[in-house]
């Protein structure tokens, strides 16, 4: 492919999108852009002289964003980029095509050049994306597989369990403090805010079936800290075929989580531990091995990322965070490689004084698959939740300051569930 640029000719290689009229008789103007041989592009351009609402140019930029770091810019056989050129000829083995920005419909567009036939131009910022997925399928593989390879390859060179065991780090008060305030995790809850239940000591849960409180589907004994975090000392479960699990959890003398051991009737399961480095924590059950969940903290010390290893050093799954002012989670997104988005979770919440949630959307695969919404009336809150696949439940609950309560639950409009939590005294 060549590519010939006046010598004063800026391209950015960002984000942008453009298109506009082509034609194929030979052109005595200077052209800004001539690809040659084959060449493959996509360009994102602005006709200056059009006015356009200011939605359809954040979108124009978001949109083209998106293309852009799909490609990471020029690749060996695509160039994708945002530019201040004017005008563009593709030359095919018939013909040549030319583009001027000038004669653009409207002030944004996106110029899609295949090498072989006429260019491709849409204005829609909508159909950016699927159009060039569609028409670039070789490309975009190419791309996924070298991100995968150079990306992944890096955290298995660089990054096995092992290494990152034997690496030397002391956590010191101020690092524990802001971890377990700020962390947001299964481990490091979200404190309580001051309209949230603070649980400390032991508390016991039971489920029933329904609100006769006649039969008992689990029983449950929860002991908290007493540091207010409502993070767990251990727990047990008593479900009705006899099994009973207990899950006791170790701390260091600065609050760290040491490790956490699980047990099946009495017997020991597995024993989850935890390293601590600068920039993250990892949950590891086996030295042998590089499984592991790794959390990786922001400057606040927030864990914007989590990743999960299988025992090949390979990543399975992660996921990133992204919050507000008061640290609560706004989305969460779950990728199954480092390219392909393959979730969305987005979260409300009811006013500044709580972490309660006021909705919780679940995208999936840009599907929305699942809804939660929360009021407060009264002294209850309200919940009710409704997936894709027909599966609506409802809730009714009132919980006091120290953490007890009922909850009432409703599947398709029966009655599911009843649950009782009571604070026992110390």
């Amino acid at each position: 492919m060549k590519l010939i640029l006046p010598l004063l000719l800026t391209l950015f290689l960002y984000n942008y999108s453009g298109y506009a009229q082509t034609n194929t008789t030979s052109s005595k103007e200077k052209v800004d852009i001539t690809l040659t041989d084959g060449g493959k592009a996509v360009f994102f351009v602005e006709n200056l002289s059009k006015k356009e609402d200011a939605s359809i140019l954040a979108l124009h930029k978001k949109n083209s964003d998106s293309i852009y770091r799909m490609f990471g810019g020029a690749t060996t056989t695509l160039l994708v980029g945002r530019t201040n050129a004017q005008s563009f000829k593709s030359v095919t083995k018939l013909k040549s095509w030319y583009v001027y920005v000038k004669d653009l419909k409207r002030r944004t567009a996106m110029i899609m050049i295949d090498g072989n036939t006429e260019p491709t131009i849409e204005y829609d910022p909508d159909k950016y994306i699927p159009i060039v997925r569609k028409k670039f399928v070789v490309e975009l593989t190419q791309r996924k597989s070298s991100m995968k390879q150079e990306r992944w390859g890096e955290e298995a060179a660089e990054s096995n369990l092992q290494l990152k065991l034997e690496t030397k780090f002391t956590p010191d008060a101020s690092y524990a403090a802001a971890l377990i305030r700020n962390a947001n995790t299964m481990e490091y809850p979200l404190p309580p805010f001051p309209e949230d239940p603070v649980m400390k000591g032991s508390y016991s849960f039971v489920s029933y079936t329904d609100s006769t409180q006649k039969t008992a589907t689990v029983k449950a004994l929860y002991i908290y800290l007493n540091d207010g975090t409502n993070r767990f000392k251990s727990t047990e479960m008593d479900y009705l075929n006899g099994t009973k699990n207990k899950i006791v959890y170790y701390y260091s003398p600065l609050g760290l989580l040491d490790s956490m051991k699980s047990f099946t009737n009495g017997k020991p399961d597995y024993t989850l531990k935890y390293k601590y480095l600068h920039d993250r924590y990892i949950s590891y059950t086996n030295n042998n091995d590089n499984s592991r969940r790794e959390f990786i903290f922001n400057t606040l010390k927030q864990v914007a990322t989590i990743k999960d290893f299988d025992g090949d050093n390979t990543i399975s799954m992660y996921r990133s965070f992204k919050f507000d002012d008061k640290g609560r989670i706004l989305t969460e997104s779950r990728y199954k490689d480092y390219y392909t988005l393959e979730g969305k979770m987005e979260y409300t919440y009811n006013d500044s004084n709580s972490k309660v949630l006021a909705t919780l959307k679940t995208y999936d695969n840009d599907k929305l698959t699942y809804e939660l919404s929360r009021q407060k009336q009264g002294n209850h809150f309200v919940q009710k939740n409704k997936s894709i696949y027909g599966y609506e439940s409802s809730s009714i609950d009132n919980y006091s300051k120290d953490g007890a309560g009922l909850s009432k639950n409703y599947t398709n409009g029966k009655m599911s569930g009843y649950f009782v939590t009571q604070k026992i005294a110390d």
